[in-house]
């Protein structure tokens, strides 16, 4: 497969990642479910879901080796909806992984790094994602993706470097840009949750001052009552 086809086959895998969260951010303001860790825990299977259609489109090289957009799903994934989600698309992913066969080693090693590098770095940011700048997007993508790279040694070095040496620019040209698009994605998400949240506790706030404005009309009332 050539360089051109094997770009190409990186693109659709992202922009079909970048449909599927499309839907996902649409259909998420739905969700009418009571408790947490079970809200948590579907977020992760429905993340670890999105992951296997993903690994089902990938680019394959030789025999067994296979790149997708996995690796910006769950390193997302660990930023922004945190530990609970982003284990169980982990472990979601690896066994799915481990069932295709070929070199799941490397491919379950991808997973697992990425996923505990977007938790880790979530953790470093205490959560505060809004303030993120769109450079500081790409500069993870491109920290995520020198890693994976780094993890092809974890095949035979005469695999690990005529890989390498094809698939390292279309991973670091397409993959931060992809990892970009889609943090800048979740995160309007959030600050849309976070602006209803704001007018609700308006609104909450408002009524209260209406209701003691009347309170004390009636109370008025009352006591011009009483001294007529």
């Amino acid at each position: 497969m050539n360089n051109f086809s094997s770009i190409l086959a990186l693109i659709q895998n992202a922009a079909l990642l970048l449909a599927m969260a499309v839907v996902f951010d649409t259909t998420i303001h739905y969700w009418k479910i009571k408790g947490n860790f079970v809200k948590q825990a579907l977020l992760g299977c429905l993340l670890g879901g999105i992951g296997i259609v993903l690994m089902n489109t990938p680019w394959k090289y030789g025999e067994g080796l296979i790149f997708d957009t996995r690796s910006i799903l769950l390193s997302l994934s660990g930023l922004f909806f945190g530990t609970i989600p982003a284990l169980i698309a982990m472990a979601i992913t690896a066994v799915y992984r481990l069932s295709q066969g070929g070199a799941y080693i490397t491919g379950i090693s991808v997973i697992i790094v990425t996923s505990l590098l977007g938790i880790g770095w979530r953790y470093l940011r205490k959560g505060d994602l809004i303030n993120l700048k769109w450079w500081q997007f790409y500069l993870f993508g491109g920290v995520i993706h020198v890693v994976m790279l780094l993890l092809m040694f974890t095949q035979p070095i005469i695999v690990a470097l005529p890989l390498l040496s094809k698939i390292s620019l279309p991973i670091m040209i397409i993959y931060p840009a992809a990892t970009l698009l889609l943090g800048l994605l979740m995160q309007n998400r959030i600050r849309r949750e976070t602006a209803v949240e704001e007018i609700q506790k308006s609104r909450g706030r408002l009524k209260s001052m209406v209701d003691i404005l009347q309170n004390l009309g009636e109370d008025d009332q009352a006591f011009n009552l009483f001294v007529l």
